[in-house]
């Protein structure tokens, strides 16, 4: 019974490590690091990191009934 558990455990968290999760994680990970050093933040970096952010959140999301 444990031993389901953990390996339902790792193949969700493998699910969830992929090519764009990463490419976000470190795109966020360098804006927190810029932003806590006082660095200027370039703008085409913002504008990147803002695009990358908008399309992992919300290419989730389904329209409803009312609007298809």
């Amino acid at each position: 019974m444990m031993k389901q558990a953990l390996v339902k455990i790792v193949c969700q968290v493998a699910k969830l490590i992929d090519v764009k999760s990463l490419v976000t994680l470190s795109l966020v990970a360098a804006l927190v690091v810029m932003t806590t050093k006082g660095t200027e933040l370039p703008a085409l970096f913002s504008n990147a990191v803002m695009l990358v952010l908008g399309f992992f959140f919300g290419k989730n999301v389904k329209p409803s009934q009312e609007e298809v």
